[in-house]
Order: structure tokens, then C-alpha cells, then sequence
């Protein structure tokens, strides 16, 4: 059987950056305990799936997000028109991103799942929020409540979380041990290891690509829907928490891309809390949407102004 490299550890290399930077080290969640596991209550071709994606993605007509432990999320219809989706986040390369949003938004390929009758339906909107939140008491008592009471609202049985930077596979794995303790199964599609295992969200599966690339290759459509029924297939997993599946695919063949992963300098983007649009038009469309472009508001932030920890 191949061989290939282990997984890249991201939480010493985050540390020993804020260290360098001359930040107290980040104190990273550490769930020993396993999550609640709450069963699909009927089998996948008749449940109501929804899907969270943590890239920072909008829609133009919305508020963008900002950069600093923005806990709002964003409603998006299924049908949208891939020209109209943005996507803006602080600590991720977001060219690919753009040019194919499936990478950090799947909604074609579940679009695809529900039409083939291997999900029952793909809850309509989409859920969307900036999952660089090092805040995690602001995740269990602002984002996780408000956007599961929505999903509840929806009947939604199921639940794909679609994490991008470390930061973020926290706040899905938080968000997931929320949802089930609540009674919605979920699955969080992974590609750093190390995090998924600290927060130790019910499921989980692991591909072994970069950051950024986590629901696939960019203009790979049968890669990406490959990816995400594996994942989605976990659901049928109850008998334990903590399951984490390591998933058949591999990035190239000797898994060369590791050997600079992390050796490049800090490239994040200033954490602020002014709405980052992708464009300026995007801006002119969220706060005049006379053209019917609007896509509605983002959902209350309480409190963006709160203290954070430094990012």
C-alpha cells in the first residue's frame, strides 16, 4: 500500500508564529470528552441536509463580512448564480476560491446529490459565515445558537460543515459538537488533522489536500462530488463519537506540496472589524440594492467591537 507523508501539524506551527509575532501562545480547544452523537433519524435519501461553510463566502447584495471574530452567518439560495457568489476571508489564498466557490461552497455537487436521490434535499438557503472566530465562547453563545435554531426552523436533519484555515476547523467542529447535542447529525469535511482531533467533532473526513482546497481540486467536478459522498456517507455512522475517516485521495502522488506548506511568511490580512467586500461594487449593491440584486441582511451581530484574541 502507498505510503504517503502525515498529516501536517498546523497547531505547533500557529504557535510558534503568534510566539514570534509576541503573542501570549493561543490557547486551542481541547474536547477529551466525545460529543454527543445523535443518529440520522431516517436514512440519507430522505433527510433534509443543510449545509455551513466557513470561507467567508456572500452574495453580492450582502454585507461582506469583516476580519475580527465576526460571528454573523449569511442565508444564501441554492440557486444562486455562481458569477454572484464572493468569497473574502483573512487567512487563506481566496484566488481559487473565486474562481471555483464549489472549493469552499459544495453547492453544486449537492445539488447534484439531491437530483441523483442520494441526499432527500438540499435545505434552500445555504448557510455561510467567516469561521476565523478565536473567540470560542463567542462561537457557543452567538454563532452556533443563532444559525442552528435556524437550521431547526428548516426541519433540517443533517448537517455538512465546510471548515478552511485551522481557525475555522475549530468553529465547525465546535458548531457540530452544538448541533448534535440538539438533535442534527453532522459531518465536517477536514484537512487539518491535528485541529479536527483537538475539538473532536462527532464526524469527520479527512482529505489530505492544502488549505483552501479542502472540498476538492479547482475545475475538478467529479473530484469534489467524489469528496463530499464520502463525507456525507459518515452520516450513517452512530455506533461512535470522534470519528475521524481518512479519505482516499491524495493531492499528488508523493505529496510534494507539504514539503512548503508551511514555510511561507505570514500572509493574513489585517483583522478588522469594516466589512471586507470583495469589490467595490459589491459595496455599492449591499447598501443601495435598488437594482433587486439584494440578497437580504446578514443575521444580528451583537457585538462585533468585543475583545478578541490577537489574530
Amino acid at each position: 500500500m502507498k505510503q504517503y507523508a502525515a498529516p501536517l501539524e498546523y497547531m505547533p506551527h500557529i504557535r510558534e508564529k503568534y510566539s514570534a509575532l509576541g503573542y501570549e501562545p493561543y490557547q486551542w480547544v481541547v474536547n477529551e470528552n466525545p460529543s454527543p452523537l445523535h443518529p440520522l433519524p431516517r436514512c440519507l435519501k430522505e433527510c433534509r441536509v443543510a449545509l455551513a461553510a466557513s470561507g467567508g463566502i456572500y452574495q453580492a447584495g450582502q454585507k461582506a463580512f469583516h476580519f475580527r471574530d465576526d460571528t454573523s452567518f449569511r442565508m444564501i439560495p441554492k440557486d444562486v448564480d455562481p458569477s454572484d457568489l464572493r468569497v473574502t476571508h483573512f487567512a487563506y489564498d481566496l484566488t481559487e476560491a473565486r474562481r471555483d466557490p464549489n472549493l469552499v461552497l459544495p453547492v453544486n455537487t449537492l445539488c447534484r446529490l439531491e437530483s441523483e436521490g442520494i441526499i432527500g434535499r438540499l435545505i434552500d438557503p445555504l448557510f455561510s459565515f467567516m469561521g476565523g472566530i478565536y473567540s470560542s465562547r463567542r462561537v457557543l453563545e452567538e454563532l452556533a445558537p443563532a444559525m442552528i435554531r435556524r437550521m431547526a426552523e428548516m426541519d433540517a436533519d443533517a448537517l455538512l460543515l465546510v471548515p478552511i484555515t485551522p481557525v475555522c476547523h475549530q468553529t465547525a467542529g465546535l458548531v457540530a459538537r452544538y448541533a448534535e447535542a440538539r438533535g442534527i447529525s453532522t459531518v465536517c469535511l477536514s484537512n487539518v488533522y491535528d485541529v479536527t482531533c483537538s475539538v473532536n467533532p462527532p464526524r469527520a473526513a479527512f482529505v489530505d489536500f492544502p488549505m483552501g482546497y479542502v472540498a476538492g481540486k479547482p475545475g475538478r467536478p467529479e473530484l469534489q462530488y467524489r469528496i463530499i459522498r464520502n463525507a456525507l456517507e459518515l452520516l450513517n455512522e452512530s455506533d461512535r463519537s470522534g470519528r475521524i475517516e481518512i479519505l482516499p485521495f491524495r493531492w499528488d502522488r508523493n505529496d510534494l506540496w507539504k514539503n512548503n506548506a508551511l514555510k511561507t511568511g505570514d500572509q493574513r490580512r489585517k483583522r478588522t472589524n469594516v466589512p471586507q467586500y470583495q469589490c467595490e461594487e459589491d459595496r455599492r449593491l449591499a447598501e443601495n440594492p435598488s437594482d433587486g440584486r439584494g440578497a437580504g441582511e446578514p443575521a444580528e451581530n451583537p457585538d462585533i467591537n468585543r475583545a478578541a484574541t490577537p489574530g
